[in-house]
Parts: C-alpha cells; structure tokens; sequence
C-alpha cells in the first residue's frame, strides 16, 4: 500500500471542501502553506505529521494513523454559536468509520472527531477539531 501525504492531505482536504462550501462559499478552506487570510468565518484545514507503523499481522503491510485538524476561524466577539455550528456540520460529515479514497487506498476515520481546543487567538475566535484516520488499502 502507497498513499503519499500529499495524497491524504488532498483527499481529507477535499473532503473538508466538500462539507465547507456550500455554508460558506468557495475558497472559505485555507490549505497548509497558504498565505491567504479570508474574511471570517472561515476553515484551516492542516495535517500536522504522523508516525508510520509496522502492522503486527503477517505479510508485513505498513499501516499508518494519524490526524488531521480543522480550525473554525471567526470574528472575536461575536458569540460563539456561528463556530459551534460549523464545527458541528463538519464532525458530523466526518463518522467513525467513513471512507475516503486516496492512492491506492483509503484514508478511513478511525475514532469519534474530538474538539481539542477552543478561545481566543489574537484577534480571532478558534474551535480546533481533531479527526483521527488510519490508512487502509483499497
């Protein structure tokens, strides 16, 4: 099994598109390395680094779990519910157990999403959620 980082962060990023776009409009996901800095609200869609590790069953498959975490960027002071909602929609489109197709395999979500943290940020308000996968051949 082969899945790249670019091809996990392409699908989950896509995947976060998908869910983000018709709330907010086009171009409302900011990527990794992007400079653009929106209009609130808007998402952060990130892939922070991952361990790979040897699976412990014969044939030696690799097999790796990770996360990926999306940030609900809004106003400051503006009371929190527009954030909580987002955030919401977008752990509900990501279930334990959904699938979504990358190279040659599938980046599966491999626990419930976890908010990880929540406040202020400077002159934003951010929810962080977590989305926890592993990677399985197709």
């Amino acid at each position: 099994m082969t899945i790249t980082l670019d091809q996990i962060e392409t699908a989950f990023g896509q995947a976060v598109e998908a869910v983000v776009t018709p709330i907010l409009g086009a171009e409302m996901v900011v990527w990794p390395n992007r400079t653009d800095d929106p209009a609130r609200p808007f998402v952060v869609f990130d892939l922070p680094p991952y361990p790979e590790t040897q699976a412990a069953v014969s044939g030696g498959d690799r097999r790796a779990e990770g996360f990926t975490q999306v940030t609900v960027v809004s106003k400051l002071n503006e009371f929190t519910r527009p954030s909580n909602i987002l955030v919401q929609q977008v752990k509900d489109a990501f279930p334990f157990g959904r699938r979504i197709a990358a190279g040659d395999g599938a980046v599966v979500v491999s626990n419930e999403c976890e908010v990880v943290n929540r406040g202020r940020d400077r002159g934003d308000w951010r929810v962080v959620l977590q989305i926890p996968f592993r990677l399985e051949a197709a």
